[in-house]
């Protein structure tokens, strides 16, 4: 039997791990990567109680929480070799994201081609390969790496405070091809110190490089208005608990604090994160099957800013439309459908995390990704397109996905 000290350390965990998970997916939007990092979370706590049982433990919880993604935020960046550099120089290179605001660079973002905004958002956003971003795009791999290239170019250009200084490379050391595979760190360790040994010697370049490196760090920060992210996790009774990011924009001229959104009267909101604050929506009214909610932000949403709504949720009853059907002799089919985007392309992510010891026998669409261990998590990743007046202009504006599995 554990002994009274460790009693009040389960006792702890037991109480604040559902919270602390919910907390970590909202930060991290992986399932995988979530549960690790609360394993890990739980390690830290074992290993520091003595410290934890003068303090609030959830607010501890979440500080370690927070901590362990941002190193391994941190450790896992592709950018990250002049983080140091930039820190430490105290210069602003041209393009340096302290003079680039997020509505700034949105509206550069939407200033692109259609074609480089679709490249860029599945390399960055997606990190898939070029091959990958050719299949989507119907282009051919180099097609796909050059539409990357000139659209972090473009997007340079059009933050940089001076424009005296030229976009495009100049040094017959670096080219563009070289350097955008350097931004993402899909090169030989090799063939990276030989650039940071050039750069090391070539002011030229580096000021070149850092303005980019600067304009590939403010896009993690445009993420959310760019990348559609919803995680189902399904019981061993085929009922998901849903986790759903959207982006909402203030489109007027004036700060707005207060924002209303719908959602299915069937659907019950277990944890709600708006403009960065945990909320509890309030219930103004219902309107053909749906609940109508008010949000409330303490922080005022300036014009033109783009701000995340992290809804966690799940069926208040067991309703087939939204559960997994049992198809007999331990076969489920599981099926779900995204939705249609009206302002510009975006990046969805959608993941089926499957019942602990559930094997996946199909997918349609065929997956992005399959991830196994304890659990086996499917992940959809494709460009959905805009849509003009309500009717898709593609097939790629709406996504419907399905798995099967063995329980």
């Amino acid at each position: 039997m554990p002994d009274a000290e460790d009693k009040i350390e389960i006792d702890i965990w037991d109480a604040h791990k559902d919270y602390l998970r919910s907390v970590l997916i909202g930060m991290t939007r992986d399932i995988d990567l979530a549960d690790d990092l609360l394993q890990e979370t739980y390690l830290r706590m074992h290993d520091k109680f003595y410290t934890i049982r003068s303090q609030n433990p959830r607010a501890w919880l979440v500080t370690v929480a927070r901590n362990l993604f941002l190193n391994h935020k941190r450790s896992s960046r592709p950018h990250a070799p002049f983080e140091d550099d930039v820190q430490d120089s105290g210069e602003v290179w041209p393009g340096s994201s302290r003079h680039i605001d997020l509505v700034s660079l949105n509206q550069a973002i939407t200033g692109l081609s259609r074609s480089l905004r679709s490249a860029l958002i599945l390399r960055h956003y997606g990190g898939l390969n070029y091959a990958e971003i050719a299949d989507q795009l119907s282009c051919s791999q180099t097609t796909a790496r050059q539409r990357v290239w000139r659209a972090l170019c473009q997007l340079r250009q059009a933050l940089l405070t001076t424009k005296l200084e030229a976009v495009e490379m100049q040094c017959c050391h670096l080219n563009g091809e070289k350097l955008l595979d350097y931004l993402y760190q899909i090169l030989s360790k090799e063939e990276i110190e030989g650039i940071e040994g050039h750069l090391s010697g070539c002011l030229k370049c580096k000021k070149d490089v850092e303005g980019l490196k600067e304009i590939v760090r403010s896009l993690d920060v445009a993420e959310h208005a760019h990348k559609f992210v919803r995680i189902d996790e399904l019981d061993r009774d085929g009922v998901p608990r849903l986790y759903m990011w959207a982006c909402l924009d203030n489109g007027s001229d004036v700060e707005v604090s207060d924002w209303s959104f719908t959602a299915d009267k069937e659907i019950l909101l277990e944890y709600v994160r708006f403009h960065g604050e945990e909320i509890s929506p309030r219930v103004t009214g219902e309107t053909d099957g749906q609940f109508d909610y008010d949000v409330h932000s303490s922080t005022p949403i300036e014009p033109g800013e783009s701000i995340g709504l992290l809804l966690v949720a799940r069926p208040r009853t067991p309703l087939p439309e939204y559960c997994a059907q049992d198809l007999g002799q331990g076969r489920w089919r599981y099926s779900l459908k995204g939705w249609p985007n009206a302002r510009m392309e975006w990046l969805s992510v959608v993941s089926v995390r499957l019942p602990e010891g559930a094997r996946m026998l199909s997918t349609d669409p065929p997956a992005t990704q399959v991830r196994s261990g304890l659990s086996t998590t499917v992940l959809w990743k494709k460009l959905l397109t805009p849509t003009e007046e309500g009717r898709e202009v593609s097939r790629g504006s709406q996504f419907e996905g399905t798995v099967e599995y063995q329980l």
